[in-house]
């Protein structure tokens, strides 16, 4: 294996060498022949040069970038839609995890759970969102976009692939079973929840007085199964939303969620002729809260619904994009609710309820004239996008940390990129007349070895937000199959807040046209075209 790869270093280095001089020259040379943008007559004279001579296409900084899945032109939408927790309302994390975390231990108690309980603690380096829970054997796994397990941890304890299918046999979990005996933990308010389920188990298991089975716990005074814990910490859940976490969060709104430079963003986009509007699960009386600390910073701030065309609050999302519920005016100084028709939406108003098809109606808009930027692959971007064609801008704050530890481990990937190329060419010339196979052992043990280096540098439990090794998660292909745009935002509550933390659309021009990469299937490679090793970074 060593001879291998000492023979073909110098090769592909010589290639790179090639490719890199070509594309700096086509650089010179596109830039000579034709302005930008192009005019009519440069475009009939020009000559097309080879795809892999083309220089690459300008892109912003990747922490400063909008990404795209598919064509998005800006000039065509009319309305721009947010979401408030955790994409207006940026939540300072860990700070606002573990008050969470903390609320649902107070109401775990109040439940009757032991004391034991007051000595958990949050622990931030442990969750990731886009698990999804096996209720009934108490195991976090993490899937593939074809629902193939990349990843079993049971507590804080990561399975093998041998122990995995023990549980598992095809290691393969039915997408029909998904919301079913499998819970899908894909938001960031999942992620104390996580860190809480893996406590418990923790400690209930690990109890001299209890006895453990495949799928339950029991001791001398209750049966404590892991279907009985998720329900549990499920309606703690519920409760304290309602209850308490709100009520916390604004006594301290500097604690938990960050302050950022909101108003530009409005001001750029009603300059810019967009109507704009608020769409969130929230109650009337927190999102009064959390927007006024947002927008209403000084004397001259307008009140805050008058930022938007539409403030509609407790949406219900994702019923809201379905049969919804009744649509009402919120009497702006009491909150209450008030009685009659709605027929249109009012400057300064502020709405509850309702439904898409009310929405579209008194807004005279349709599907594909909306982008809304959401949080919430589910309740944000998957059902506004399948049900009603409206654009979508996916929030993501957990790519900002993704990006960075992708670009610090781009060796690690290259790497892997190499051992791939190699198993594929341990495989060159043989068909079906081959009756040896070649000894892939010690490849695939680097392989599986790089794998789980790549790995730990995201998460030592669960890996990355977007992948395990080169595979693509579950949550990424939701990302790129539901979510036109996606970028990220910083929540980080130890560093200095950046210009561009708002929103990164705001650093392009609001008649931008989006335009996602040209990506070839298997089939349309072609011997001609560069190896992927050869240009990585």
């Amino acid at each position: 294996m060593e001879t291998t790869r000492d023979q073909l270093a110098p090769r592909l280095q010589e290639l790179r060498v090639s490719g890199n001089m070509k594309r700096n020259l086509s650089a010179e040379m596109l830039s000579g022949m034709v302005s930008a943008p192009p005019t009519q007559e440069e475009l009939d004279n020009y000559q097309d040069l080879a795809s892999n001579q083309l220089p690459p296409a300008y892109k912003r900084d990747l922490l400063d970038r909008v990404f795209v899945n598919r064509d998005l032109r800006l000039d065509r939408i009319k309305w721009i839609g947010f979401d408030m927790d955790y994409t207006l309302a940026q939540y300072i994390s860990p700070a606002y995890e573990t008050l969470t975390y903390n609320l649902l231990v107070e109401r775990l108690l109040e439940m009757g759970y032991p004391d034991v309980l007051k000595t958990f603690q949050y622990d931030p380096s442990f969750p990731v969102r886009g698990l999804i829970l096996d209720r009934v054997l108490g195991n976090f796994l993490k899937i593939d976009a074809f629902g193939h397990i990349n990843t079993c941890v049971h507590g804080r304890t990561l399975l093998s692939k041998k122990e995995t299918s023990e549980f598992y046999p095809s290691l393969f979990i039915a997408s029909n079973d998904v919301g079913k005996r499998f819970f899908p933990l894909s938001t960031l308010f999942s992620l104390p929840e996580i860190s809480l389920f893996a406590d418990m188990l923790e400690y209930f298991e690990k109890r001299p007085s209890l006895t453990g089975s495949q799928d339950s716990l029991s001791d001398e005074l209750s049966q404590v199964s892991y279907p009985n814990i998720f329900s549990d910490i499920r309606v703690a859940i519920d409760w304290i939303h309602i209850n308490r976490l709100k009520q916390e969060t604004v006594k301290d709104l500097p604690k938990y969620i960050k302050r950022t430079d909101t108003k530009l963003l409005f001001k750029r986009l009603r300059d810019a002729g967009f109507k704009t509007f608020l769409l969130t699960n929230s109650e009337y009386w927190y999102t009064r809260e959390v927007m006024a600390y947002l927008l209403d910073t000084n004397k001259e701030s307008l009140p805050w619904q008058d930022y938007f065309d539409v403030a509609i609050v407790n949406g219900r999302k994702p019923l809201f994009f379905g049969e919804g519920t009744t649509l009402r005016e919120v009497n702006i100084d009491t909150g209450n609710l008030k009685i009659g028709t709605i027929d249109s939406f009012k400057p300064g108003r502020v709405y509850e309820g309702g439904s898409i098809k009310l929405f579209e109606k008194n807004a005279q808009v349709k599907g594909n004239q909306v982008l809304y930027v959401g949080d919430h692959i589910y309740a944000d971007i998957i059902k506004s996008k399948k049900m009603h064609a409206w654009r979508t801008l996916l929030i993501i704050p957990e790519l900002e940390r993704e990006i960075n530890v992708w670009k610090s481990n781009s060796k690690l990937y290259n790497h892997l990129r190499n051992l791939e190329f190699m198993k594929a060419e341990a495989y060159r010339g043989l068909d079906s007349a081959a009756t040896e196979p070649p000894d892939t052992s010690a490849l695939r043990a680097s392989i599986k070895s790089t794998v789980v280096q790549l790995n730990n540098t995201y998460n030592s439990h669960f890996g990355s937000l977007f992948r395990s090794g080169t595979k693509q998660s579950q949550f990424s292909m939701q990302v790129q199959r539901y979510a036109d745009l996606y970028t990220c935002k910083s929540i980080l509550s130890n560093e200095i807040d950046r210009v561009d933390d708002y929103l990164n659309l705001l650093n392009y021009p609001l008649f931008y046209h989006f335009t996602a990469e040209n990506s070839s299937l298997p089939h349309e490679v072609t011997n001609n075209d560069p190896h992927p090793i050869l240009y990585a970074s």
